[in-house]
């Protein structure tokens, strides 16, 4: 559970300890007994974990070093902290999921109207 106080917020520090290398993400001691690919909450990394690793991967040298792995968490957890105080609410974490839903069909209507005109995209 990443809300560990149960004060129904997030705090960075609860992030960082759930998100960490080893907790519930792709990566290493992540498969667990829910399988290959499953993420939080039992999810399956469909959505592109891969991609997630790219872009973590900020010196592109084909692995996520644990200071990427962190900045890129940091970076996500501060895109979902609306109000910049530092905590996620149960509001923020739902606008949050929404707008990455949002970001995955804008991404996979490009794909689409790229394979339907036939061209490759770009690496």
């Amino acid at each position: 559970m990443i809300d560990s106080d149960k004060n129904g917020q997030i705090s960075r520090a609860e992030f960082a300890a759930h998100h960490g290398p080893g907790h519930g993400m792709q990566g290493e001691g992540s498969e667990g007994h829910r399988g290959m690919g499953a993420g939080m909450g039992g999810h399956r990394g469909g959505h592109g974990g891969g991609m997630m690793a790219r872009m973590a991967d900020t010196n592109n040298d084909g692995a996520v070093s644990q200071a990427e792995f962190t900045a890129a968490a940091a970076q996500r957890f501060d895109r979902i902290d609306a109000n910049k105080d530092g905590q996620i609410t149960a509001e923020e974490r739902q606008a949050g999921r929404t707008a990455m839903h949002e970001r995955w069909r804008e991404h996979r209507g490009h794909n689409m109207q790229e394979k339907s005109s036939g061209e490759r995209p770009a690496n």
